[in-house]
């Protein structure tokens, strides 16, 4: 009935072979944020809280954080792309940093449930956070007021992108959305020069 998760681990498949997995884990370290639900929760009650959670957070749309999961007890995890062995388990991670059943399998770790990292925190910055350093933080939404932390540059899209989070069929609308991204990633670099 959903077809997106194989979808999905297919399209992530396609583009990432062991040598492409062995430059990511040579780069820059990636962390990827998952979020876990309260141990009490079963998984059930957690795929409902954290529905709850998505649509109190959603209220308030022009914040760059969320925290009503949290409050909840639903915990952030950070995984690194270093520790996925193959790409398979590369895309496990992907795909359950935005796991959201039923629309995507249920994705587990170490036999627990988990969920989409979005659930803690959509704009997840504290896993990259070191101090002294600088951080770049790439947006895929354009918001009204961002945050000001010493060390941190937001980069976001000029205008709202024209696909859809779940839209993997609209290709006149995923090329639009690159496109606007190259545009927008040239004038940023030209502005920050």
């Amino acid at each position: 009935m959903f077809p997106h998760g194989a979808m999905y681990r297919d399209a992530i498949l396609s583009s990432i072979d062991p040598e492409a997995l062995a430059r990511l884990q040579h780069g820059p370290d990636i962390n990827v944020l998952i979020s876990c639900p309260p141990r009490w929760a079963s998984r059930r009650m957690a795929m409902l809280l954290g529905a709850v959670a998505f649509g109190v957070d959603a209220w308030d749309a022009e914040r760059v954080d969320c925290s009503a999961a949290r409050r909840i007890g639903f915990k952030p995890l950070y995984v690194s792309v270093r520790e996925c062995a193959t790409p398979e388990s590369l895309a496990d991670l992907i795909i359950a940093s935005s796991c959201v059943p039923p629309l995507t399998p249920q994705a587990r770790r170490n036999g627990l449930a988990i969920f989409d990292g979005g659930l803690v925190n959509n704009v997840p910055i504290e896993g990259v956070l070191k101090p002294g350093e600088n951080t770049l933080v790439l947006l895929t939404r354009p918001f009204a007021r961002l945050p000001r932390i010493a060390g941190l540059t937001y980069a976001q899209p000029s205008q709202a992108i024209q696909v859809g989070v779940w839209d993997y069929t609209n290709d006149t609308a995923l090329q639009a959305t690159f496109d606007l991204g190259k545009r927008d990633a040239e004038a940023f670099c030209i502005k920050q020069a």
